[in-house]
């Protein structure tokens, strides 16, 4: 009788099964050129979502929330895509072509800030001169700034819902006095104050913003730190190459860059573990605007346990707090009317940015309540994900996104505000499986083999799993 061959025990590897991605998607493993196509594709759709949005703005409402709910789809769902080779972007050669793409594009932008401040009289839109208005009421004059008039973009309120003028002629918001005071967060006044008190002119702000840029790019490679220069010159490009940034930045001087600055260095000192420095960052960006902040704040405190999830708040509490308190106290009525209740006022009516404007009237409190819900039921539920920095990034910047296409009004500083660590989270998301759930394909090979070892006559691992049980089903 011939003896039956014995089964040959391959041992577990770290590496996939066959030399493929072991993560099926439609239906079939991906090989490296494929998964790089796959994530080229994903990119070119991001910069041509992105670059509409940009250059299509007034009356293109319908276009810009739908470009927006795929950019969000892509933040959040490139981390169930496969991971790129970790080899893809660790060449020299590819890392070399990305960095100077990346110095080219950084330096045509910074080169049209750098001609702004040299105008003889910049010039400022309505945010900035509301700005540069507050930090003289508060510097020189010694007047709370939300208590007196330094809001530069509001014009004449009267007559429109929730607004009442008694007869002396004072303004009311929902019954609260108004006094056209500034309507930002305290956090733009710290910001740009030193800009301000060493300029004395709006050039002040636009060294200001170049100044952010800067240190958003930078911040970026520090985050991903050696051996991912390709990756983090990746990220630059995408944050770098918008068309708007000449006149929203350096023309309008509009300050929204600064919230995206601290949130980044918040997620970076996340990386860095240390906590509460990272919610002192988030703390920042609070103290500075309503949004974006705490899309970021809830992923990353699911990315902790215990101590650091305390810590993190409590960074960000006090923070945010100590900058929003002394003006709060200083007269509350004032305060919530120049801020909250204004915007109620001034935002209420849309505009044609926003796909909500051009829904039936009967429909848009719908449109808004089921997109709101949406985005809250999105935001907890990839929230609870997170892990990294990176992927706290993406979810965070998805769920922003995904919150300003159902909104009332989509301005771009509304995206490129908080455009950096959605760039960040998008390019680092090419390697998140292969660094968080390296043991898995490991652990699929052994059930694989065990599986080959109890078969009789196959020699395990010498043909597909698939094929195999395709034999023995046939057996």
């Amino acid at each position: 009788m011939n003896a039956q061959p014995e089964a040959q025990v391959v041992e577990p590897s770290d590496e996939p099964a066959f030399g493929v991605n072991p993560a099926p998607v439609g239906g079939r493993r991906l090989g490296d050129g494929d998964r790089a196509v796959l994530f080229a594709i994903t990119v070119v759709v991001w910069l041509v979502a992105l670059d509409f949005v940009y250059t299509h703005t007034w009356d293109w409402g319908v276009e810009t929330s739908a470009l927006l709910l795929a950019m969000a789809a892509i933040s959040i769902g490139v981390w169930e895509l496969p991971e790129l080779p970790r080899r893809a972007f660790r060449g020299r050669t590819t890392a070399a072509v990305l960095c100077v793409l990346a110095a080219a594009i950084a330096g045509y932008q910074l080169r049209d800030g750098v001609r702004s401040a040299r105008r003889p009289n910049p010039g400022v839109a309505d945010m900035s001169a509301s700005i540069r208005s507050a930090i003289r009421a508060l510097a020189v004059d010694k007047r709370n700034p939300y208590a007196t008039r330094n809001n530069a973009g509001c014009g004449d309120i009267r007559g429109r819902p929730h607004v009442t003028v008694d007869p002396s002629g004072n303004v009311r918001l929902f019954g609260l006095p108004y006094d056209y005071g500034f309507p930002y967060f305290p956090g733009y006044l710290l910001s740009y104050w030193p800009f301000e008190q060493a300029f004395h002119n709006p050039r002040g702000m636009i060294v200001a913003n170049l100044f952010w840029v800067v240190l958003s790019i930078l911040g970026m490679f520090v985050w991903l730190g050696r051996g991912r220069t390709g990756l983090a010159a990746l990220a630059a490009i995408l944050f770098a190459a918008n068309p708007t940034y000449q006149r929203e930045l350096y023309d309008y001087v509009i300050p929204d860059l600064i919230l995206g600055l601290y949130i980044l260095a918040a997620l970076l000192l996340f990386d860095r573990r240390h906590p509460i420095a990272a919610g002192v960052a988030l703390g920042l960006s609070q103290a500075s605007k309503l949004l974006p902040a705490p899309f970021f704040l809830l992923p990353l405190l699911f990315a902790l346990d215990g101590r650091g999830r305390w810590r993190l708040l409590a960074g960000f509490a006090v923070t945010a707090l100590a900058v929003l308190l002394p003006f709060v106290l200083a007269d509350p009525t004032r305060f919530v009317s120049s801020t909250f209740l204004y915007y109620l006022v001034d935002h209420a009516a849309g505009d044609s940015t926003a796909g909500w404007f051009f829904v039936p009237h009967r429909l848009q409190p719908w449109f808004l309540g089921v997109g709101y819900l949406a985005t809250a039921v999105v935001w907890v539920l990839f929230s609870r994900r997170c892990r990294t920095a990176t992927h706290a990034a993406s979810v965070g910047f998805g769920a922003w996104l995904m919150f300003a296409a159902f909104s009332k009004m989509i301005h771009l500083n509304y995206i490129w505000g908080a455009l950096a660590p959605g760039c960040v989270g998008l390019v680092a998301a090419t390697w998140r499986r292969e660094e968080t759930l390296r043991r898995r394909p490991a652990a699929r090979d052994e059930r694989e083999h065990g599986e080959l070892r109890d078969q009789q006559g196959v020699e395990a691992g010498a043909v597909p799993p698939r094929l195999c049980e395709a034999v023995v089903d046939a057996e």
